[in-house]
């Protein structure tokens, strides 16, 4: 192995290392700015790549322009609300508390999430991987991670009653935004496992899936897994397609028949739209109309990232409408509370950026779907090919539950954008056919 060859290595296992660390919540917060093991390593890792790049010795992989695009608008929106809000003309651009040397610190994270998630993972996966064979590896460690997070969603699923039998949220901070990662993460462990070599590796992979639907109690979530998982076995085979709408109907029927607890709030909960008494829509969708709002005060830049908290209860107001208290999960929903995490994306990237970044958002989420549609395409027949269906897969399951639940966060956005890098890789870059590379195993 070169110099050279060695250094790239160095940068793999800090991406390996990153898979490891990404899908959690948890960390520590400076004037309410969290931080998370997964920023610490994506530091390390960039520095790392910045030496490396510095000397030549690291690939060179320029982020598409629809990711630029979305920082960009996140800038301009950021400094366009700090404009705005010093010279008296609309809206609160910071929360008490988030000064920093006069600058919106809210802003300032909010943009650096952005630059990590997009910019800094898309140029380390474009420069760590070099066949291949470590795209699997990278797959198969994402896997493993996820059986773990999985199987302690399954304790708090087991273990948790009462008031907290709703708070089924393993490494993460809610429900909703565990139930988003495993939307993105299983469609990969289901592309896994449909080309799995041995029955009992198969096996495994699928029972890791279903025990992740069953602690899912987030129905966005649920939703976003369902489309992705037959999106991916539609485009694998028409027998992987009808064992997976199958397996997806006996779900259901299990779901309405012996758990209640799923049965109560991914469906019955969710196809209500009203509070118990059928008064008022609940706070969910009433966020929906009040962000509608702050687009219509702000249309093109919004109120500025980092700012949606500061100002939706303003467009409550304003829309006549009474702005919701914070509930916990369960029986507080009825009432008409608002449970952390359901915010859509849309709605909160639309109120925050504009209309300008709602734009950008969805360009590079079709960009991204289309890069992994093209890689599945070009790799039709082979192995690898089923894998970039599952990142594929991941990033529909993205879009979908982020409809119900904002995901670019802090556990999950990383996650969107090691999947997005993943299948960049897997369409743009030209590597020789490695030995059994063509063998194909499909249930």
């Amino acid at each position: 192995m070169s110099v050279k060859d060695k250094q790239g290595s160095g940068l793999y296992w800090a991406l390996l290392l990153l898979i490891v660390v990404a899908p959690t919540q948890w960390g520590i917060e400076v004037k309410g700015i969290p931080a998370t093991p997964a920023d610490l390593v994506l530091a390390v890792a960039f520095l790392g790549w910045v030496v490396l790049a510095a000397r030549r010795r690291a690939a060179l992989g320029l982020p598409p322009a629809c990711l630029w695009a979305l920082v960009a608008v996140a800038l301009v929106s950021a400094a366009n609300a700090t404009k705005v809000a010093l010279t008296g003309q609309g809206f609160a651009y910071m929360a008490p508390g988030y000064e920093f040397w006069g600058t919106p610190m809210k802003a300032v994270a909010e943009l650096a999430q952005l630059i990590e998630y997009l910019l800094v993972v898309y140029v380390l996966v474009w420069a760590a991987v070099r066949s291949e064979r470590q795209v699997f590896a990278a797959a198969q460690v994402l896997a493993a991670i996820t059986v773990g997070v999985v199987l302690l969603g399954l304790v708090h699923y087991l273990t948790r009653s009462g008031s907290d039998a709703f708070q089924v949220a393993s490494t993460f901070g809610s429900r909703h935004i565990y139930g988003g990662y495993l939307a993105m993460a299983l469609p990969v462990v289901f592309s896994l496992a449909l080309t799995a070599r041995g029955w009992p590796a198969r096996v495994g992979l699928l029972a890791v899936i279903v025990v992740g639907a069953v602690t899912i109690l987030s129905p966005g979530a649920l939703i976003g897994l369902g489309v992705a998982l037959l999106l991916v076995a539609a485009r694998v085979s028409g027998r992987a397609l009808q064992a997976t709408l199958a397996a997806v109907l006996a779900f259901g029927a299990l779901t309405a028949v012996a758990l209640p607890r799923n049965y109560e709030h991914n469906v019955y909960q969710f196809a209500h739209f009203r509070t118990a008494d059928g008064q008022a829509l609940r706070a969910q969708w009433r966020e929906w109309l009040a962000g509608a709002q702050l687009v219509r005060e702000h249309p093109l830049l919004g109120v500025g990232p980092g700012n949606f908290q500061q100002n939706i209860g303003t467009a409550y107001g304003q829309i006549g409408q009474e702005y919701p208290g914070k509930a916990r999960p369960g029986a507080d929903l009825a009432a008409g509370l608002m449970e952390p995490d359901t915010n859509s994306l849309y709605v909160v990237t639309a109120s925050s950026m504009g209309l300008l970044g709602l734009a950008a958002l969805l360009w590079v989420l079709l960009y991204f779907g289309k890069v992994a549609s093209a890689a599945a395409r070009r790799l039709e027949g082979r192995a690898i090919g089923v894998l970039a269906a599952g990142l594929w897969g991941g990033i529909i399951g993205f879009a979908v539950t982020s409809i119900f639940s904002s995901l670019m966060v802090r556990g999950t956005g990383v996650v969107l954008g090691l999947l997005m890098a993943l299948a960049a890789v897997l369409c743009f870059r030209e590597w020789p056919v490695e030995p059994n590379a063509n063998a194909l195993h499909v249930i």
